[in-house]
């Protein structure tokens, strides 16, 4: 396989958690609305679940609905939001892109920019740049890749997903504060305060 990282369904802890738990009923591949978990064929996995994107991808919109369906408890919901558990990161493989490739295709292809449902990949300089921060590891730009047979961006399994949840304006607010308090004056303090109205009524 030329996938750097297996990746896990949305819900597992760690792998090291994963591979013990999981028991390879195949619950959560006949649950998932999008097709977009098998079954390993490997030996040391053999059974459990992993995903590949041929038939889609991990929508941010589903609900867990392959966690749910897991009665051993190597999957759980995790966050409130799908879009907040990060379960891999795309790699961008420059040899293989159209955009590097001869010919009239050679500056037109961005499918998997326009599809990113988290808007984590960006051309530069004609190359296809990855916000790793904001990248979920849906598989969305692998999934509308025309490359073939391998596509031109591929997703890495983390060996741990990542909740990253969104800073609200109060948190913000704080975090700000918190950094200015040790140089706060009697003369900044109205300017903090000012600071402090204009974020959290721009949200």
């Amino acid at each position: 396989s030329s996938r750097p990282s297996p990746i896990m369904p949305p819900g597992a802890v760690s792998r090291k958690i994963f591979n013990v738990k999981c028991v390879g009923c195949g619950l959560c591949v006949t649950r998932c609305p999008m097709n977009v978990l098998r079954q390993s064929v490997d030996l040391k996995t053999f059974g459990q679940p992993e995903m590949y994107f041929q038939n889609g991808y991990c929508r941010l919109s589903c609900d867990y609905k392959c966690a749910r369906a897991c009665p051993a408890g190597a999957l759980k919901p995790r966050t409130k939001e799908r879009a907040n558990l990060h379960i891999g990161h795309a790699i961008w493989k420059k040899d293989l892109c159209l955009r590097n490739a001869r010919g009239d295709k050679q500056e037109y292809c961005r499918a998997c920019v326009r599809k990113c449902p988290v808007k984590a990949l960006h051309i530069v300089d004609g190359a296809i740049v990855v916000d790793k921060t904001a990248c979920v590891g849906c598989g969305a730009c692998e999934h509308v890749c025309p490359v073939r047979p391998a596509s031109a961006i591929i997703v890495k399994g983390f060996d741990r997903q990542r909740e990253v949840l969104p800073i609200s304006s109060g948190d913000l607010t704080s975090m700000v504060f918190s950094s200015l308090m040790p140089c706060v004056t009697s003369h900044s303090m109205p300017l903090l305060t000012k600071f402090s109205t204009i974020v959290t009524s721009s949200h």
